[in-house]
């Protein structure tokens, strides 16, 4: 992470959406923002039944919706998260949950 020269840190376990990167990037025009998140949006495949990961899902996302209505979201979705460079702090070895461990730290 030290040798970025980027304003943004790009964490992600996906390929993104283009569009998706760029209205993510965009709230960091809001200098108090300190870590973005985006959402999974799982597809529908043949064979493959996704009936309970997409209800925690929606679960996860509804907790997100409720911590932003009072400014304190404290996790991020790991699909894809952005966290500015300067606030980021090394994770200890062996962290297992990053995208709520590493924006937690900025609240702290």
């Amino acid at each position: 992470m030290k040798s970025t020269r980027s304003r943004c840190l790009e964490l992600q376990e996906i390929d993104p959406d283009p569009y998706a990167l760029s209205e993510l990037v965009c709230s960091f025009a809001d200098p108090t923002v300190g870590a973005v998140s985006g959402e999974l949006i799982l597809e529908s495949a043949p064979g493959v039944r996704t009936e309970v990961i997409r209800l925690y899902l929606r679960i996860e996302k509804w907790v997100r919706e409720r911590e932003a209505q009072v400014d304190s979201v404290i996790g991020a979705t790991g699909a894809i998260y952005f966290i500015r460079r300067h606030l980021y702090q090394p994770l200890p070895h062996g962290t297992l949950v990053d995208n709520l461990l590493a924006p937690m730290q900025i609240g702290l």
